[in-house]
């Protein structure tokens, strides 16, 4: 076999033999274990006939396991001359297949050493990978600049990506490795996360325990293989993705929007910076690394088209702001660098008309798919499901009609109109309804109404969607770091484009944003005027207080829900300013003792979840929606939910007149008034009648008033709901004592009938 290699040292003889000591200082750990390099050059994907360049090779543990593979070529790169004669050793029994290179990796092109050996090679970057491959155990004080010029080379398409897509195995500190391959909302994720993710997919091979090298780190390593994308994921340039990602996770654990104002000179900061944030969609509240990659790409593209027009800001540097924009400006390379591949388009001699050709092509063979297969049905031999956004989606429909068809998705709606239920079911068209907090209860009861065909809704809400939050019946995962408003809109406009859903990001019990949902109150609705309900959703006692003075302010009707701290309870209330109780008029001890939310929590503790008790509540909260906005049934003044007895208690509250509330004070005179103008119903006074006393006789028998109600032996033991009986008669003390006496005598039937005929 031409790979076999002729009888050598052992690994542990030869680093004795060539006197190779690792130095600490240069970060050297040698892998001894041979079954582990055997592994790592399996992991690398190296077949027989392949071409390989190592970096850093050392004593040559990885040399020896690449040249058992009979690859056609290994070139390694070592900066070390005392392992020069080391590797010598193993290049004269390789038979010519071993080229050493005593250079520096980090200032040397990989492209030079294929070229000499292929000086025609360079496959297209969509072909299949070359059979090329870039590998190495790296000393952990260069594998984070190295990553980086080899990120960077793969880029832009040079070095040793210059031959095509080729493959690139290394090793990292565990801790490195994980960062490089960490996923969106994970404390791991990082900058080097966003610059490795965007132009390759690297994967974690497989981990190295520490003891496996000599001598013995403090840390375990990962083995990291990186596969270029055939297309970069953003388009710009790596220089800028690199400005933008060290900025922004320089504070990872803050609001987004404090990283990338460092990009920018004080004066101008936050105004660029939110200009980015609002183009791009993205939270300025939210965390850096709950950002995806695409997200990303966004803000990078945005920040280059900045700094175009702006020259010199490509350049700023906010620890020396002494080097203002107005100084930069005049430098070489005030603009940002433009990727080279993504301007392949302006080298080739397509014109715009050929482009728009092209185009009105692609888009011909698409509809041609979808006529061809309507339903979005797989057959037998259909492959993969499609991507969602492929599918086909509904068009608007302008009149909700009732026919009775499976493409009608009103036809199920109106057939409670069509049964009496409701008299104008179209009207719910015509309907605004605001949601307050769009959590575990408010997104159910946005998806709820949108299946209605509300015409509009109106969501706020501050908060960011959790990977916390997946026990939840609406989020999925793929949203995490999104804000909840954007991430429910996303999701409800595929669910009925007929509803206009309009998003507010923000906190309504601050100044401002209490004006502006004040506004969205008074003047939201489809025809411009006020809303036709309010919903709370929230889970603090703050924004219930909040929405609770908006609409006491605006005589806003309002319906209020929750659930209790133990997920097993919950309760809907409808509340109509100056006829109900309002909020302040019974206040939860915590706003009446004026005690912070905030201080109760702990750390590490929280609140219990349940989707099936959301669920419930959603339900009944969206069910007394309809039942007020379509005037049909009886609407729920107060209903709650006790999911351990599967209780519901119904009751209404009247109003405080000694609330603290002054809008709440106000409204009440204002119903009193109504109620006094009114015109008094008159009381009919029934003449009383004289009860008939029946004289006592001895047959025991008695005449009762049917017009009183009888009271039944199934009722339950009073402390119960009433409105429930038992299947069968429960018998009294006394019916007992009578059967248990009449057991006991033992009277025969004849006996019986003899008494009844002396009678």
């Amino acid at each position: 076999m031409a790979g076999r290699l002729p009888p050598l040292p052992a690994l542990r003889d030869f680093i004795h033999m060539y006197k190779l000591r690792a130095k600490k200082i240069l970060s050297q750990n040698y892998l001894m274990d041979m079954n582990i390099t055997r592994k790592f050059v399996r992991a690398a994907g190296i077949k027989p006939g392949d071409r390989v360049i190592e970096i850093g090779p050392g004593p040559g543990s990885i040399t020896r396991a690449v040249l058992e593979i009979d690859v056609e070529r290994l070139d390694v790169v070592e900066i070390d001359d005392r392992f020069i004669p080391a590797l010598n050793h193993l290049a004269e029994a390789a038979d010519n297949r071993l080229f050493i290179h005593h250079a520096n990796a980090l200032k040397t092109d990989l492209s030079e050493i294929w070229n000499e050996q292929m000086p025609q090679s360079s496959s297209d970057w969509k072909d299949e990978p070359p059979r090329l491959h870039v590998i190495g155990n790296l000393p952990f004080n260069i594998a984070s600049p190295l990553i980086i010029k080899y990120l960077k080379d793969m880029s832009y398409r040079r070095g040793a990506w210059r031959h095509g897509r080729v493959p690139l195995t290394l090793t990292f500190q565990l801790e490195v490795a994980e960062r490089i391959c960490s996923p969106i909302a994970c404390d791991t994720r990082s900058r080097i996360s966003i610059t490795s993710q965007y132009v390759s997919e690297p994967r974690t091979m497989f981990k190295i325990n520490g003891k496996s090298f000599v001598p013995v780190p403090d840390v375990n390593v990962g083995v990291v293989r990186f596969e270029p994308r055939t297309h970069p994921i953003i388009g710009t340039s790596f220089e800028v993705i690199e400005k933008v990602a060290r900025q922004v996770f320089h504070y990872k654990n803050k609001h987004m929007i404090k990283g990338l104002m460092t990009l920018y000179p004080p004066e101008i900061a936050k105004e660029m910076a939110h200009e980015v944030l609002t183009k791009c969609r993205i939270d300025p509240t939210a965390t850096s690394h709950y950002i995806g990659i695409e997200q990303f790409g966004d803000m990078a593209v945005e920040y280059e088209k900045q700094c175009r027009a702006m020259p010199g800001l490509f350049l700023y540097d906010h620890t020396r702001k002494s080097l203002t924009i107005d100084i930069l400006k005049d430098k070489p390379n005030a603009l940002p660098p433009a990727c080279p591949h993504f301007e392949d388009m302006s080298n080739t001699k397509l014109t715009a008309k050929d482009l728009s050709n092209k185009i009105s092509k692609l888009a011909d063979e698409l509809k041609t798919v979808l006529n061809d297969n309507p339903a979005g049905k797989n057959s037998n031999n259909a492959g993969p499901a499609p991507n969602q956004a492929n599918l086909p989606k509904r068009e608007k429909i302008a009149k909700i009609s009732a026919e009775v068809v499976d493409s009608n998705p009103y036809s199920r709606l109106m057939a409670l109109q069509r049964m009496g239920i409701v008299k104008d079911y179209e009207r719910i068209r015509e309907k605004t309804v605001v949601v307050v907090g769009v959590g575990g209860v408010g997104s159910v009861v946005a998806e709820m109404l949108t299946r209605c065909g509300i015409g509009k809704l109106i969501l706020f809400d501050y908060d960011k969607v959790e990977l916390a939050n997946m026990n939840r019946l609406f989020y999925q995962p793929h949203q995490s770091g999104l804000s909840k408003v954007e991430a429910a809109r996303d999701t409800l406009i595929h669910v009925n484009p007929d509803v206009d859903i309009e998003t507010h990001n923000c906190n309504i019990t601050t100044g401002s944003n209490f004006d502006l949902f004040l506004g969205r109150i008074r003047e939201g609705s489809i025809s411009k005027g006020q809303v036709d309900l309010v919903l709370s959703c929230v889970d603090n006692f703050e924004a219930r207080m909040a929405v609770n003075m908006a609409c006491n302010e605006l005589n806003q009707i309002w319906m209020e829900s929750g659930v209790s701290e133990n997920a097993v309870s919950g309760h809907i209330q409808y509340l109509e300013p100056g006829r109900t109780a309002c909020f302040g008029c019974l206040p939860p001890l915590v706003v009446a003792s004026n005690i912070d939310e905030k201080t109760l929590k702990r750390d590490g503790v929280c609140a219990a979840s349940l989707p099936t008790t959301m669920g419930v509540v959603a339900g009944l909260l969206v069910m007394n929606t309809l039942k007020y906005l379509l005037n049909f049934g009886q609407v729920s003044m107060y209903l709650g939910y006790n999911a351990l007895l599967d209780f519901f208690p119904r009751q209404e509250i009247k109003p405080n007149p000694h609330c603290t509330e002054r809008f709440c004070q106000e409204r009440q005179k204002e119903y009193s008034e109504k109620l006094a103008k009114q015109p008094k119903e008159e009381v009919k006074v029934e003449e009383s009648t004289e009860e008939v006393v029946h004289e006592e006789n001895e047959w025991g028998i008695e005449l009762v008033d049917e017009s009183q109600p009888q009271v039944s032996n199934k009722a339950l033991p009073s402390g119960n709901s009433t409105g429930i009986e038992l299947a069968y008669e429960v018998p009294s003390e006394g019916q007992k004592e009578e059967a248990v006496e009449e057991k006991k005598s033992g009277a025969s039937l004849a006996s019986l009938m003899a008494q009844l005929k002396s009678i």
